[in-house]
């Protein structure tokens, strides 16, 4: 009983550090983004407009983290430099939708998140 108790406190010590660990695919990196379920960008947009500015600014440093992540990755097919440059186009949006929440401006997050949602194609139509 008492070896069960502990595995347990250590089981339960330890989950908390794995939600923070970045992901480490490029496929777990847009299921956290963009996925069907609570996809954080989408997330960040809503949560701008109901002024949960704490929130919001959680999740959208979890996205500039990831989009820092994901240029260290190599996709499956495409060219080198154009992964760069999609990679850096891919961190600005973030970056850019991080400042809007700082700035607690709810237009300028929506804006952010639209730029996001419409430049999926450039990325995926070479690389995936």
């Amino acid at each position: 009983m008492r070896r069960m108790v502990s595995a347990v406190s250590v089981g339960l010590l330890a989950f908390p550090l794995v939600g923070l660990a970045a992901p480490d695919s490029i496929k777990e990196i847009m299921k956290v983004a963009h996925g069907k379920s609570a996809p954080l960008v989408a997330k960040v947009g809503t949560e701008a407009k109901g002024k949960k500015w704490d929130d919001a600014a959680k999740d959208a440093a979890t996205l500039k983290e990831n989009a820092d992540a994901l240029a260290g990755l190599k996709p499956k097919k495409g060219a080198e430099d154009s992964w760069k440059k999609q990679t850096d186009t891919y961190k600005d949006n973030m970056a850019a939708l991080a400042a809007a929440v700082e700035k607690k401006d709810d237009k300028a997050v929506a804006a952010a998140v639209n730029t996001i949602g419409g430049s999926c194609k450039a990325c995926h139509s070479v690389h995936k």
